[in-house]
């Protein structure tokens, strides 16, 4: 498996319903964050004034807002192709990207994940976007079953603006949502959590936020997690090379390039 440079590691484990979730302080910069909370403003303001060109996008005809929001003025990124890629936007804060991949590594070696071909295989973000949560507001539960590991960051967090909570899970549920090995009745519990923290668990896990109960708004920026190896899933280049001229092309021609370049 190939690790990234090695940074400081401040870890804790959580193991509710027999899952193991990773809680890391990443101590980012000032100037990081600031980045962050910036751009999710930007991107939450870009995705209401350009409506109608995400239905031109192909995976972007529902737009950006989003069923896990009963405030359509709270923003989630995660539905829309471009929006759910933002890591791969210009600027994006290496610093960040680089703590979180040296934490997600150390989580899979941590709770003992075995992929097919460990030597010669790697992890990486396959989706990142970020989140504003309007005050009264919250996420409603669901999971990102199809990914390995899911996770969220905090650039700022101020009391009473929500937990994240975890749910054992429900059997009668239709949403992909995948048990654990302690199955029984659901129940809940709470994840404490504060700026600058970085929480990773499988992506299997049921999870949503308590309501935003201060009056300003609440911000995360969350990353699901996939492997790629040489008998795993490794793509033909020439069809990510495509791949990737598109996503950028897409960027510039729908403006977002220079929006986010200001």
């Amino acid at each position: 498996m190939t690790v990234p440079n090695k940074q400081v590691i401040k870890r804790q484990i959580h193991e509710p319903f027999g899952y193991r979730v990773g809680v890391y302080d990443l101590d980012c910069t000032p100037s990081t964050n600031q980045w962050l909370i910036e751009k999710a403003y930007i991107l939450d303001k870009f995705s209401r004034e350009n409506a109608g060109v995400f239905k031109k996008i192909p995976g972007g005809e529902t737009g950006v807002r989003t069923k896990y929001n009963d405030n359509n003025e709270s923003f989630i990124g995660a539905h829309t192709w471009i929006m759910n890629r933002c890591h791969n936007f210009p600027g994006f804060p290496q610093e960040l990207l680089g703590k979180i991949m040296t934490c997600t590594y150390d989580y899979a070696k941590y709770i003992g994940v075995r992929f097919p071909t460990p030597s010669n295989c790697a992890l990486y973000i396959d989706r990142g976007w970020s989140t504003i949560t309007k005050p009264g507001d919250v996420i409603k539960g669901h999971n990102h079953a199809v990914h390995t590991f899911s996770s969220v960051y905090y650039p700022k967090l101020l009391p009473k603006q929500g937990n994240l909570w975890i749910d054992r899970g429900h059997n009668d549920t239709t949403d992909r949502i995948i048990y654990n090995a302690n199955k029984g009745p659901a129940d809940r519990i709470q994840m404490e959590i504060k700026a600058g923290q970085f929480i990773i668990f499988p992506s299997a896990i049921l999870h949503g936020t308590n309501k935003n109960k201060s009056e300003e708004d609440r911000i995360s920026y969350s990353f699901d997690f996939n492997p790629i190896g040489y008998d795993y899933h490794l793509p033909p280049p020439n069809l990510v090379d495509k791949a990737w001229e598109e996503f950028n092309s897409t960027l510039k021609d729908i403006g977002l390039t220079e929006v986010l370049s200001e």
